[in-house]
């Protein structure tokens, strides 16, 4: 096995500092180390200034510099254990700015924020993190308002084309989601209940989803549960039952649920 030098950054907030243990850096040049540093920095920065601040004392990233891609950042991924991790395969020659734009960071970061579900339950976590990469990045002014809804309803439209290869109810293509690369449906059809459940939210207890998940990341944070006590937790929270009522009626769903233009234009606001 190879070993990887440990190189240690603490990232101070306002009421938390995360200790970042740095993996790979050292088949990077110097000036890439610092590219990637200075963008893993701003991403916690920005997700933790929108969510709060991240209940960990430590964070693995582990950063495999690629030679070919097409994109920035093609491929990453959290582990739980022993210590949660990110890695991130990025393409080495990625500027600071495509970086900063791309989203795949802000969606990893998000899952800290949960607990790992079964598997069954990877359209809630997969959703959550969905939806609220963009939501953070909205509020981050990465993404302009018309960025953010063309980007939801692009979504929601792969979202619904998938049904066409990936049938069946929704927690079983789930489960499956791995070996039959249902991803487009798993993600976005969790997108849209997080979408859902924050205007329910919005409308009868002031409280939107990033409100919720900030009191959750507070109190109740666990690395792994069950989505139903998940859902259960978010309710108890938010004083309400709109994560319950939504989870019995997508958990199980075998179409694609309808999100229009406005009620993604409302989440902007």
């Amino acid at each position: 096995m190879k070993l990887f030098s440990t190189l240690l950054l603490v990232i101070s907030m306002s009421t938390q500092a995360v200790e970042l243990n740095w993996q790979g850096l050292d088949n990077l040049s110097t000036t890439q180390k610092t590219t990637f540093q200075h963008w893993v920095n701003a991403a916690l920065d920005t997700n933790q200034s929108v969510l709060g601040n991240l209940n960990l004392k430590e964070l693995n990233i582990t950063v495999k510099g690629l030679y070919f891609a097409t994109e920035p950042v093609p491929w990453a991924f959290v582990k739980r254990e022993p210590i949660e991790s990110i890695e991130l395969q990025v393409y080495r020659y990625a500027s600071l700015e495509r970086l900063k734009k791309d989203w795949t960071l802000y969606h990893e970061i998000v899952h800290l924020y949960h607990p790992r579900l079964e598997t069954e339950n990877f359209w809630l976590s997969e959703g959550l993190a969905t939806y609220l990469q963009n939501i953070i990045m909205l509020k981050a002014n990465i993404l302009t308002n018309q960025e953010y809804q063309k980007r939801l309803n692009d979504g929601f439209q792969r979202g619904e084309k998938s049904m066409l290869k990936h049938k069946g109810a929704l927690n079983k293509v789930s489960d499956g989601m791995w070996s039959t690369k249902a991803y487009q449906r798993v993600y976005w059809s969790g997108a849209a209940f997080f979408l859902e459940a924050d205007l329910a939210l919005r409308v009868k207890t002031n409280l939107t989803l990033v409100d919720v998940i900030q009191k959750y990341q507070t109190c109740c944070r666990r690395k792994f549960d069950s989505g139903a006590h998940f859902i259960e937790q978010l309710d108890s929270l938010s004083q309400s039952a709109v994560f319950s009522t939504l989870f019995v009626k997508y958990k199980n769903r075998t179409d694609f649920p309808r999100i229009s233009l406005e009620q993604i234009r409302q989440t902007s606001l």
